[in-house]
């Protein structure tokens, strides 16, 4: 069962700032991708409800981009909401639930947190660019150009991380 894609970039938000850690848009995209791909390859199953595309700077999930935009490469100030009707009722943060199959889940966001955290943003592009990475093989493939809307497959990311996770 994939999760609210939101509520995992809100988790690792609230992480940031209970640290005292900024997160800009860029550094948003880079540990959700990294949680998808350590998700993937230790638990079988996708952890994100929203794919992981391959845009011409690296690995992105378009709606969290949309959403937080506005900021440029400042820290992300806010959480994501969901707005009821026309925008008239308070806006909610996006959440993930209370049970235990999502403890789960923050406890996995919080190793994550702990190991990627502290990488600026650059660090963790520079390093999804790396040979073999998912993002580098879709870039080569595409010679360089890669066109909108470019999936990286979720196979390709999850035998990546187990391949990583094996050496």
């Amino acid at each position: 069962m994939a999760f609210d894609t939101f509520a995992v970039a809100n988790q690792l938000l609230t992480l940031a700032k209970a640290e005292g850690r900024d997160v800009t848009p860029m550094k948003l995209q880079k540990l959700l991708y990294y949680a998808h791909g350590w998700f993937l390859a230790l638990h079988d199953q996708p952890l994100l409800d929203r794919s992981i595309e391959a845009w011409q700077f690296g690995p992105v999930v378009s709606p969290v981009y949309h959403e937080f935009k506005e900021f440029g490469n400042r820290p992300i100030p806010r959480l994501a909401y969901k707005w009821e009707g026309f925008g008239y009722a308070e806006p909610e943060p996006i959440e993930l639930p209370s049970s235990p199959e999502y403890d789960g889940v923050r406890e996995f966001l919080r190793e994550l947190w702990e190991v990627y955290g502290p990488y600026s943003a650059v660090a963790l592009m520079n390093d999804t660019h790396k040979p073999g990475t998912p993002w580098k093989q879709v870039f080569d493939q595409h010679h360089g150009a890669i066109p909108p809307n470019v999936v990286i497959p979720d196979g390709i990311i999850k035998a990546y991380f187990k391949q990583v996770a094996a050496s």
